[in-house]
């Protein structure tokens, strides 16, 4: 796990964003994608021109794979709950799927797991 930043914001135009998500050879989510991911949510909400946001992979294999099974079990239970009261996990997820911009999963290679998750709390997911 490494603090490297993991979702890439391209600002085409103040309407348009398109995010592009890498983290490692399988693209596994971890605790850092945790809180990038709040962070970026954060951002979407606070952009009052934003009306698109398509999510795709730097990794033509693998969209996003499953939950890092050997993150730190002591940071993940750490984490304090995000603005829906739900773990940041989940929070996530919530938020990301009640924002007004419409969200687009652009999904190239692998779903899996958290991944699955992540594409089923956006909008519209196409599949290539």
């Amino acid at each position: 796990m490494t603090n490297a930043q993991q979702f890439h914001v391209t600002e085409v135009s103040p309407s348009y964003w398109k995010v592009t998500f890498s983290n490692g050879p399988i693209n596994l989510m971890d605790v850092d994608t945790i809180e990038q991911l709040a962070a970026l949510v954060d951002r979407i909400e606070q952009a009052p021109d934003l009306t698109v946001v398509v999510f795709d992979s730097d990794n033509p294999d693998f969209f996003m794979a499953h939950f890092d099974f050997l993150a730190d079990g002591a940071r993940i239970a750490a984490m304090k709950p995000g603005p829906t009261g739900l773990h940041p996990y989940s929070d996530n997820f919530i938020r990301l799927g009640k924002v007004p911009a419409v969200t687009i999963s652009a999904i190239k290679g692998r779903v899996r797991g958290a991944g699955s998750e992540f594409v089923l709390a956006t909008d519209i997911r196409f599949a290539g």
